[in-house]
């Protein structure tokens, strides 16, 4: 069930570009409540998946000192990421172009690791947590999950609502509840070193 999902948003990187468009004044508020779960400022930043660039863009302006990387699946979006994210200079950017069930990315090399529209992503076991696990550093963390943000405005939200949520359905959204997510973590391992934030959406927060 979850691999068809994952198939819907791949075939599609127009509509994922258009998704990512329509967030832009979304990302901001998101950046805001993402900056707020890092116990120090990250210098090394990796976001993972399709919609990665907005939220990161602004990471990189609230940490001046910080590089990002990006880890894409799509090679269409890979293309285009600079014409797409124009904040985001090719001197603090990297591009990795991989598979996200198992990130072309070592062990413990970020501190932070931020993965936005994560369910997308997710198969039966939800491996790609154990990824995101992975590659953060040992002092760093890992947030991923979905919401608008628990900063972002009303005002921000109601103009968009009606057509993300159908652009993201297009793209084969499935949708999560807090326990279903509680049980993944645990029969995954990482309960111990996670903790579910429903502030602004659904988010999972690992490490400190």
């Amino acid at each position: 069930m979850h691999a068809s999902f994952a198939a819907s948003y791949r075939t599609q990187p127009g509509l994922v570009r258009e998704v990512n468009r329509l967030w832009k004044p979304v990302y901001p508020f998101l950046a805001r409540q993402v900056a707020e779960f890092c116990p120090s400022p990250p210098g090394r930043i990796l976001e993972v998946g399709c919609f990665s660039g907005g939220v990161g863009s602004e990471l990189l302006r609230m940490f001046p000192e910080a590089r990002l990387s990006v880890a894409l699946d799509m090679p269409e979006l890979a293309g285009t990421f600079f014409e797409d994210w124009p904040g985001c200079g090719a001197d603090r950017l990297t591009i990795i172009r991989t598979g996200l069930e198992r990130l072309e990315v070592p062990d413990r090399s970020f501190d932070l690791v931020f993965c936005r529209g994560a369910f997308f992503f997710f198969d039966e076991q939800a491996a790609i947590m154990q990824e995101l696990d992975r590659v953060r550093a040992a002092e760093g963390i890992a947030v991923f999950g979905g919401g608008y943000g628990c900063y972002t405005p009303d005002h921000v939200i109601a103009p968009i609502a009606d057509e993300s949520r159908m652009q993201n359905n297009a793209l084969g959204r499935r949708l999560y509840r807090v326990e279903d997510v509680r049980g993944l973590l645990a029969r995954s391992g990482l309960a111990p070193r996670a903790r579910i934030c429903d502030d602004g959406g659904l988010w999972v927060v690992l490490g400190h």
